[in-house]
């Protein structure tokens, strides 16, 4: 049945109300999640624990960017909302890794990330795309697409990869205007660039950093 066995026990007259409500209560006072109980018991480190904690509820979060706030610019833009919403589910299709994005702020044109790509829809809804990500993401990013297994590409082989995911993102942001009617292209992706400006998302996955970046200058 679904019901809590609290109310079936009342229901089943094995206790009064007066007595679930008591029992409820002492149970919510001695109640331990399992993770502070193994760090007492000393089978995990504190540290391990909010390790796992983090990856834990990045994974909860389902990479749902439906409620992600866009910048005033941004929030009319037929492609933006798409992108920044297909992002965190292309990057885990691709790669088995759980990725959230923040909310977007003014870009400088500037990244100390090493993996940098940039493509331009043009058309009807004009937008440059710049993705940049940490050696790390970069890799990950590698083997998903390249089935490599095999040690860290590194190098141009990750930025190769990266400029490839990118290409992959806007045309598929392409595919979702032409499918409201809208007349769209992607320009080839340009290899350690970034948009000159516009708004930046920081990308956080358990495996290293990223950022999306939209410009419709």
């Amino acid at each position: 049945m679904d019901a809590r066995f609290v109310d079936l026990a009342v229901e089943l007259e094995m206790l009064t109300s007066a007595q679930a409500s008591e029992l409820l209560v002492e149970q919510k006072r001695r109640h331990k999640p399992i993770g502070e109980a193994l760090v007492e018991l000393g089978h995990l480190g504190a540290e391990d624990l909010d390790a796992l904690l983090d990856r834990f509820h990045l994974g909860q979060l389902d990479f749902d960017t439906a409620h992600l706030e866009l910048p005033v610019d941004l929030m009319h833009d037929d492609l933006a909302p798409y992108l920044v919403t297909y992002l965190p589910k292309l990057f885990r299709r691709v790669t088995q890794v759980p990725m959230k994005l923040r909310a977007g702020r003014p870009f400088n044109g500037r990244s100390n990330l090493p993996h940098r790509a940039m493509v331009s829809i043009t058309g009807d809804c004009p937008l440059a795309i710049g993705i940049a990500m940490s050696d790390e993401l970069s890799t990950h990013v590698h083997r998903g697409m390249h089935g490599d297994t095999d040690g860290a590409p590194g190098g141009a082989a990750s930025t190769a990869s990266v400029v490839e995911f990118a290409e992959v993102l806007a045309d598929a942001g392409r595919r979702s205007i032409e499918n409201d009617g809208l007349q769209a292209k992607t320009t080839r992706a340009a290899y350690n660039q970034l948009p000159k400006s516009g708004f930046w998302f920081p990308a956080t996955t358990p495996f290293g950093r990223g950022i999306l970046v939209l410009s419709i200058d």
